[in-house]
């Protein structure tokens, strides 16, 4: 493709990317992918580019710039129009045929790259049908426990009951639930969201179930071609465009301002259209076509999930695939949840007195958890936030005490300058919060602090104290996660 051509189209696409939306947000695919595939043993290269795969799907699903099999077959991606338990169990019966056959190809061809592009662009799908479908309403964690983990995969027909998906833009059937927005809807995309946090831990659930599901299909063909994604390696000019690919999935998702559309990194409320417009057209202009925008505009590999290429499936089709489906494997789940919440946070100084939008500061977090880090939404113009943002870590249950750095910014946008650091220790000596939190006790303890807080009765409350200070609150608990169920199950499907 002529890279005029292909500017002009990705310049389309950027100022009308995430125009509708058909998904969890964008950060909030971006860490569950990341969590799922660091414990796959995924170099960062190859999360990465997964995630940047993932995004696309909903990039090259939202623009009108976007045409033709591109278009139609990412649209198909989001398991959305499904209003009948048969309806959900032939979209997944075509879809499990059409990845085992996409994954077999890629290890044919020893393609690693194209196994990671494909783990993104499946991941995106599994996913999204967690957070647009009921199932989060439908499966009650058992006693005992906070959160339910039951997959689509290993439920029985009877847990199945009752399960549909949302209507998007794409059906004309208006006598279904629409998938909605942030205020309305069946969707679940956001922490905005009634019962965001059930269907994030059963994505995280799906998601993990599917990756390993993944690696078997690949390693019937070849398990070194697995071994070589798991240690992805790209040249100088891919890695150069990952980076700004993974800027551009962040920068686009939490800048788009559109109509209703406010932002779309995990919720509303940041939104912001001088920079929206500054940055597509830096990203478009300078830089040559994307290798990984190629995977759908050129190798079209999201075809091989969705249907129309070498013979893949059409999933638009409510009909069982001709053949029986493949089964995914149970795969065990032994986790337990760090639940951050943070309730308040609140310039302190007029950080954006002199120049920011309206005198306010655009408050963000970046939270580390467990070595992972979360990039929690950024509220535009605002001197405290809201929603609460609302960090989720999944670790082994034999790990008792878990490391969190978290730090606090105002973002000055790419017109105005570097963000600033803000100042939330009690501690002059400090800037950010470092704390270890004891999963089991609750207690938290740092320079400074030390003591149970977890929950909104009892709140962490720090304040900084350099002229950049902000005030936050906070609190950090454990939930505990469902065991897979094993009955009443067929005896091949017995944990």
């Amino acid at each position: 493709m002529p890279h005029s051509r292909a500017a002009t189209t990705i310049l389309g696409l950027a100022l009308c990317a995430g125009s509708t939306g058909l998904a969890f947000d964008t950060g909030h695919h971006a860490d569950l992918t990341r969590e799922v595939l660091a414990e796959a043993g995924l170099n960062d290269t190859a999360i990465r580019a997964a995630q940047v795969e993932n995004w696309l799907v909903d990039y090259y699903s939202t623009s009108p710039t976007s045409f033709g099999e591109v278009r139609s077959a990412a649209e198909k991606l989001h398991a959305d129009n499904l209003f009948s338990l048969p309806a959900v169990t032939n979209y997944w019966n075509r879809y499990v045929t059409n990845a085992r056959t996409a994954f077999r190809e890629a290890a044919t061809r020893n393609d690693p790259r194209q196994v990671v592009a494909l783990l993104g662009m499946s991941l995106h799908t599994v996913q999204d049908f967690y957070s647009h479908s009921n199932w989060a309403e439908l499966q009650a964690p058992p006693a005992g426990v906070d959160y339910a983990t039951l997959t689509w995969f290993d439920a029985s027909d009877a847990r199945r009951a009752g399960v549909k998906t949302g209507r998007a833009s794409t059906s004309g059937d208006t006598t279904q639930v629409p998938h909605g927005g942030y205020t309305s809807g069946m969707n679940h995309d956001s922490y905005v969201r009634p019962n965001w946090d059930r269907a994030y831990v059963l994505a995280y659930a799906g998601s993990r179930q599917w990756v390993n599901q993944a690696r078997l299909w690949v390693s019937e063909v070849d398990p070194a071609v697995w071994n070589a994604a798991q240690a992805l390696t790209l040249d100088t000019g891919d890695m150069e465009r990952l980076g700004k690919d993974q800027e551009a999935l962040y920068r686009l998702s939490e800048w788009v301002k559109s109509g209703p559309e406010d932002g779309h990194w995990k919720g509303n409320g940041s939104g912001d259209l001088p920079d929206f417009l500054a940055f597509s057209a830096t990203w478009v202009a300078f830089r040559l076509d994307s290798v990984f925008a190629e995977d759908f505009q050129n190798r079209r590999w999201h075809q091989l999930l969705a249907g129309g290429l070498r013979g893949s499936l059409d999933l638009n089709v409510n009909d069982p695939p001709p053949a029986p489906p493949p089964a995914v494997t149970r795969l065990a789940l032994n986790r337990r949840a760090v639940f951050l919440r943070t309730v308040a946070a609140r310039d302190l100084n007029s950080a954006d007195g002199v120049f920011g939008v309206g005198g306010h500061a655009d408050l963000y977090a970046r939270i580390r958890v467990q070595n992972q880090e979360f990039i929690e939404a950024m509220q535009l113009d605002r001197d405290s936030i809201r929603p609460a943002w609302t960090t989720i870590r999944f670790i082994d249950p034999d790990i008792p005490t878990v490391s969190v750095h978290y730090e606090l910014w105002d973002e000055d946008g790419g017109l105005h300058g570097a963000d600033d650091h803000l100042d939330i220790h009690p501690d002059g000596r400090f800037r950010d919060l470092d704390v270890l939190f004891n999963v089991n006790t609750h207690q938290t303890s740092g320079i400074g602090i030390e003591g149970i807080f977890d929950s909104d009765a009892r709140l962490l409350t720090v304040q900084g104290t350099a002229l950049n200070r902000a005030q936050l609150q906070m609190f950090m608990t454990s939930k505990a996660l469902a065991a897979p169920e094993c009955d009443p199950f067929p005896a091949a499907r017995q944990c």
